[in-house]
């Protein structure tokens, strides 16, 4: 078997490193070593850095045994290295990362064919945040097919005792509605911890120090919307009361009573401020929400 020329065993080399190269940098791009910006800027960089080296140490060589080195083979290896790069590029370009636990969770694989355990875990209360939020949204979506007619607070909506009790009840349809899907999102979040804690105990604690915030505003929004419910039922139920000692005439509401007036405006500004204050929450929950995704790479529903 004859020795291979000096020649062919520099080619040897170059094929080596052009052809190992763009593997490894496809194969970290898979399992989610390197994002695609990464693994495109990582291909230039070791390609040309790699095969520059090689080629100056063989010119270096050559040099020393006062050898010839071939143009043509130095335009060869130039042109060898650019279609390694280009393929590393396409390839990284191409090929998909790893899925990631959100869109693990939200795939229809099987939660027993979903390892490890945390991620097992994780993908069940992803599934049920999300089956709570679609139940929440479809009787939201039923609801809103009978919106306030007159508007809530307005003086029309305390126009008759039937009128105030049809008010107050899509005032308590709506607010069930929400306060019923927080309390199934804190018992998912419960259960969810519970089953973690045993599962991966750093995980969860990553997890919920990411999510600490919105959850903070997530709980403060459920309180004060308790409170608007409260204050907005006490409020019509005032006016039921009263609904003889007052009357509504050009869009406003006229007391007999000095002190059943202050005390129906005090009401009604206090529910106004509480809507008021959960519309504000439910507005930083959806920021606190996107900025938290931001961070943690996690959507939750």
């Amino acid at each position: 078997m004859s020795t291979p020329t000096r020649q062919q065993a520099d080619w040897l080399i170059l094929i080596c490193v052009d052809v190992t190269a763009p593997l490894m940098l496809a194969w970290e791009k898979h399992v989610g070593g390197a994002s695609t910006a990464i693994g495109i800027v990582s291909a230039l960089l070791v390609l040309s850095g790699m095969n520059g080296a090689l080629l100056l140490a063989f010119n270096r060589r050559n040099k020393r045994q006062s050898l010839p080195t071939s143009k043509n083979f130095i335009l060869a290896a130039i042109g060898l290295a650019t279609v390694s790069a280009c393929s590393a590029m396409v390839a990284v370009a191409l090929i998909p990362g790893p899925m990631s636990d959100t869109q693990i969770a939200l795939s229809n694989t099987p939660l027993e064919d979903i390892e490890p355990g945390r991620k097992r875990v994780f993908a069940e209360f992803l599934r049920r945040l999300a089956a709570i939020k679609r139940d929440e949204d479809a009787e939201l979506e039923e609801a809103r097919k009978h919106p306030f007619s007159p508007p809530l607070y307005s003086s029309e909506s305390f126009a008759s005792i039937d009128v105030i009790h049809e008010t107050e009840e899509k005032v308590k349809k709506y607010a069930l509605i929400d306060l019923e899907y927080g309390r199934k999102n804190e018992q998912a979040w419960s259960d969810f911890r519970q089953k973690m804690g045993s599962v991966d105990p750093d995980y969860l604690r990553d997890l919920s120090d990411s999510q600490a915030e919105r959850l903070g505003i997530e709980s403060k929004t459920l309180d004060a919307e308790k409170q608007w419910l409260t204050s907005t039922v006490a409020l019509y139920d005032f006016a039921a009361e009263n609904s003889k000692d007052f009357k509504v005439q050009n869009g406003q509401i006229t007391f007999s009573k000095h002190a059943a007036q202050a005390e129906f405006e005090k009401q009604r500004n206090m529910s106004k401020s509480y809507l008021d204050r959960v519309t504000t929450l439910e507005r930083d929950l959806a920021q606190r929400q996107r900025d938290a995704q931001g961070r943690s790479g996690i959507t939750f529903p």
